[in-house]
């Protein structure tokens, strides 16, 4: 069987955001069977590649795609989209970095379930009438997602439109909870022509046929079908979500309140009930964060003896299908607690680690140190308990070996190699640019 010599990731410095190049090096040229007739010594997968604050070091996102380019040879064999938030493909949203990715010509191009455009109208297209006629639990997921995607929209433009309220935490949070739609765009084009594949959990995938040797095992996101819990719904109740898009205007009036409305009890039941109404909507545009890091496709890659686990920005509800799963498969629970790699979720997030899978890491061999690669930008996502990256959980991964972040110094790239099957990490960084190569 032929097997990769040596991998190697490679964690790029975009701020806050992923970008990750996964490459394995044969010592003979090998085809594999997604690229039967094209021998290659090298096979390269792309995981995300999106940012919503650039690194300090000023990189543009448009150098990093060259960089990608050139580090793959020009040729990536996958592509894979961990869910649709802006800080994991607004990279391919843009003319310049989308030029440079497309020469790279990826074979396949993977996504979530909840991605894919044949999925029926009904349950892609949210309003009314998608969520009045969606009959399986997982149509009512995918109309809640695209109603909170829309409802986010909504409020973006409506503040636009007004001039008014476009600093505030509930515009901000939904101006990251929109469609990205330049960036769908493309990876819509990538994936044409049979190239695109739209997993869930326990489904098999054509990763498998992108680097000999290789094994990825799809763990999340779950449909709800599957792990009812994943929904995690804030309002169970249809009317509240059509509903909140009518809120919309109100929550911004063209005239301020005390304008509008006379002193009194009248103005108190009203400013009232606009708070309210905005809280309600608030919590559906959080509801909506929530749901779209759960999306998240989870990956566990086998190389050699080396367990490599890729999760986005899964949070528990996604990771759950898995964690319970382990609990039944041996094998599976073995893999878990063997990771040797681990991207770290949600940019070093609190919620997106569960303690039950760092658990499985604790107490480990001190030949086989866990390292955790933590792409980040700190100072922009959350503040004190809930600031990103959290203090606490990255004190706890560096107990179980090395922890290496993009938010130190000004380098370019992060990365670890080891030779297989069973090599030792060795992890090294690019040399700090100077002023006059920014």
């Amino acid at each position: 069987m032929v097997t990769p010599q040596s991998f190697r990731v490679r964690m790029y410095n975009v701020g806050f955001g992923d970008c990750f190049l996964l490459s394995f090096y044969y010592d003979a040229p090998t085809v594999s069977t997604l690229d039967p007739t094209n021998a290659r010594t090298e096979r390269h997968v792309l995981i995300d590649f999106g940012s919503t604050s650039g690194p300090r070091s000023r990189l543009s996102a448009k150098r990093v795609a060259e960089l990608v380019s050139a580090d793959s040879g020009e040729r990536l064999d996958a592509i894979v989209i961990s869910h649709r938030h802006k800080d994991h493909l607004s990279a391919f949203g843009t003319q310049a970095t989308a030029k440079v990715l497309s020469r790279t010509n990826p074979l396949l191009v993977v996504r979530s379930w909840t991605e894919n455009p044949r999925l029926p109208a009904n349950s892609g297209q949210g309003g009314e009438a998608s969520l009045a006629e969606a009959s399986t639990s997982d149509e009512r997921y995918l109309g809640r997602l695209r109603a909170g995607e829309e409802l986010a929209e909504r409020i973006v433009r409506r503040a636009q439109a007004l001039g008014q309220g476009r600093r505030t935490s509930l515009v901000q949070l939904a101006a990251g909870e929109t469609r990205n739609a330049s960036a769908v765009s493309e990876l819509e084009r990538l994936s044409a022509k049979g190239r695109g594949e739209y997993v869930y959990a326990g489904r098999r995938t054509r990763l498998n046929g992108v680097a000999p040797g290789v094994s990825f095992r799809v763990i999340g996101p779950p449909k709800p079908r599957q792990w009812p819990a994943v929904t995690r719904q804030a309002a169970q109740s249809e009317e509240f979500w059509l509903t909140a898009t009518g809120q919309i205007g109100r929550l911004f009036s063209e005239a301020p309140a005390d304008t509008a409305v006379e002193l009194g009890t009248t103005r108190w039941i009203i400013d009232r009930l606009r708070r309210d109404e905005r809280r309600q909507v608030a919590n559906l545009v959080r509801w909506l964060d929530d749901a779209l890091n759960n999306t998240s496709v989870v990956l566990l890659i086998e190389v050699g003896e080396h367990r490599l686990l890729f999760g986005g920005d899964a949070q528990i509800e996604n990771w759950g299908w898995a964690l319970d799963r382990a609990g039944k498969e041996p094998e599976l629970e073995r893999a878990l607690a063997a990771v040797t790699l681990y991207k770290v979720g949600h940019h070093g997030s609190r919620n997106a680690t569960p303690k039950s899978l760092y658990r499985r890491w604790e107490n480990r061999p001190a030949d086989r140190p866990l390292i955790s690669m933590m792409s980040t930008k700190s100072n922009v996502h959350g503040s004190g308990e809930t600031a990103v990256p959290r203090s606490t959980l990255v004190e706890a991964l560096k107990a179980c070996g090395q922890v290496l972040s993009t938010d130190v110094g000004d380098s370019d790239w992060v990365e670890v190699r080891a030779a297989l099957p069973s090599g030792a990490f060795e992890a090294a960084q690019a040399p700090t640019r100077l002023p006059t190569e920014a």
